[in-house]
């Protein structure tokens, strides 16, 4: 006869081997194509070219950009620097994302161990990384993410025993944090605090456990203080109201947040999935743990629901945090008593459904890889070194239903053949590279959704050799005519074509 602990421990290790085979997946996810479908990340991948040849003193770039070395974003980009140094750009961001992704998965398990929830929940962690924070390409937001995972496992462990060396560590893995994304150093920080404070039975108690993140808040108003380019960079007015995310009113802000674990986009079978895995729990009989993961968990619902979606000229504030929610839930669950049939079943219906959303991934980077072959022409057609203009009249891409992800396409031209190209995020104050104060930008951050408006006939704009465009045969005549002795069609591919504006003789 079968011993009654074989079946438990034989589910148990395919539950394991099936969660680790889904790791290897999501890891698998950022090699799948050339350049993975992420808006921003040919950007960031840019800002790493620009750095290094700056340091190797070789940028052509030089009397137009600085290096700024208070940036929030000093750990995500001075992680990726090597690996451009030996690889390239391309080969960095990718591998710097992946070591990121099994960050998170073993920091996220780490936290659940701490916290003492569900380990069969362990699957929600798998998939929210490529989630709306991937598909907008947030390289340096997804590589403080699992930062500010591991500052809640210390923040926890402080909390139950705060000591002068405790509140040490938790003020230099604050600095960390802050040097790798501020919005993240708030969150995590903001959380941890709360978490000490709640943990605390007396007053006096309080006030002592709390000093460490009373001297981080300071130290975040000293680094603005530094930071001198803040207030010229940004506009402190900028903001939506409360209400409003990509025009979603706060009351379907809930159904937002849950697909944005998921994708950015919309589709039926992305908020079904979205919709289900959460369910999950319920389906195998588990109840809440009514302790500090609900802090956790009332503080993002709060951030995903009532923050702005766009504040301090940062865009889409709330709608990245998105990236937590399945792993807060999964937190706020006790583990399952009986493992009976219930619980096996559950668990099954989770991990397929995990599969289902990183499989969607999957075929939608496959499709995106064949509809970017075009651009892959055309960028091979440019010689290095120019300073270019990205005009992406058709910004969206059929092969993903997005509608921005062609927005910054061109910046692989900056990334891999030393090129500037414009729109330039260096006209923005976290960025690693930033324009001279005596120089700075010839477009702003309007530029990118307007391309209608840019006029190569203006004196200003001759700055551009090349033009990328994406749009149609119409576009590309109406841009080729500006210049005073026009422009010549370098290369052509279906929706994509490379100008270079004429010399006059």
């Amino acid at each position: 006869m079968q011993s009654n602990s074989v079946i438990p421990a034989t589910l148990n290790g395919i539950w394991k081997a099936t969660f680790w085979c889904l790791v290897a997946v999501g890891a698998g996810l950022i090699w799948l194509a050339p350049r993975p479908p992420m808006i921003d990340l040919p950007q960031h991948a840019g800002q790493l070219t620009l750095w290094l040849d700056l340091l190797k003193g070789t940028s052509p770039w030089e009397s137009l950009l600085r290096i700024n070395m208070l940036t929030p974003y000093l750990i995500g980009y001075g992680t990726a620097l090597p690996f451009a140094a030996l690889f390239g750009s391309l080969i960095a961001v990718k591998a710097v994302l992946t070591i990121s992704y099994l960050v998170w998965i073993i920091a996220c398990r780490a936290l659940r161990k701490e916290i003492g929830s569900d380990p069969r929940l362990e699957f929600l962690f798998l998939f929210s990384f490529f989630g709306f924070a991937w598909q907008w390409g947030f390289m340096t937001f997804l590589v403080g993410a699992p930062l500010s995972i591991l500052f809640l496992l210390f923040a926890i462990r402080y909390s139950k025993q705060p000591s002068a060396v405790g509140g040490a560590g938790i003020v230099g893995f604050g600095i960390i944090l802050l040097f790798s994304h501020a919005l993240l150093f708030i969150f995590a920080t903001g959380i941890g605090g709360l978490i000490t404070l709640a943990q605390q039975k007396r007053i006096r108690n309080m006030i002592a456990a709390i000093i460490p993140y009373i001297a981080l808040a300071a130290i975040l108003v000293v680094f603005q203080f530094l930071a001198r380019d803040f207030s010229n960079a940004v506009n402190l007015e900028r903001m939506t109201p409360a209400g409003w995310a990509f025009g979603v009113p706060v009351v379907y802000r809930p159904i937002a947040s849950l697909l944005f674990t998921v994708a950015s986009t919309f589709t039926g079978l992305n908020l079904l999935l979205a919709l289900s895995v959460f369910t999950i729990p319920i389906v195998m009989g588990t109840h809440i743990k009514k302790d500090l993961p609900l802090i956790m968990l009332a503080v993002l619902v709060c951030i995903l629901i009532l923050v702005p979606d766009e504040a301090f000229g940062t865009g889409f504030v709330s709608s990245r945090f998105a990236l937590f929610l399945p792993i807060f839930w999964a937190l706020i669950w006790t583990p399952v008593q009986n493992r009976g049939r219930r619980a096996n079943v559950g668990t099954g219906l989770l991990a397929l459904m995990c599969a289902g959303i990183l499989g969607m991934r999957a075929i939608d980077i496959m499709a995106f890889a064949k509809e970017t072959t075009s651009f892959e022409k055309v960028l091979a057609a440019a010689q290095p070194g120019e300073r270019a203009i990205n005009l992406t009249f058709d910004k969206r891409s059929e092969a993903i239903q997005d509608g921005y992800a062609y927005l910054h396409m061109s910046l692989w031209y900056q990334a891999e053949k030393s090129g500037f190209v414009d729109f330039n995020f260096a006209y923005f104050f976290p960025q690693v590279v930033r324009f001279r104060k005596d120089i700075g930008p010839v477009l702003d951050d309007k530029s990118s959704f307007h391309p209608e408006q840019f006029n190569w006939a203006e004196p200003h704009m001759h700055v551009y050799r090349y033009a990328f465009i994406r749009g149609s045969s119409q576009h590309v005549a109406s841009v080729a005519k500006m210049p005073l002795c026009g422009a010549q069609m370098i290369a052509h591919e279906n929706e994509w074509t490379l100008l270079r504006r004429n010399d006059c003789k």
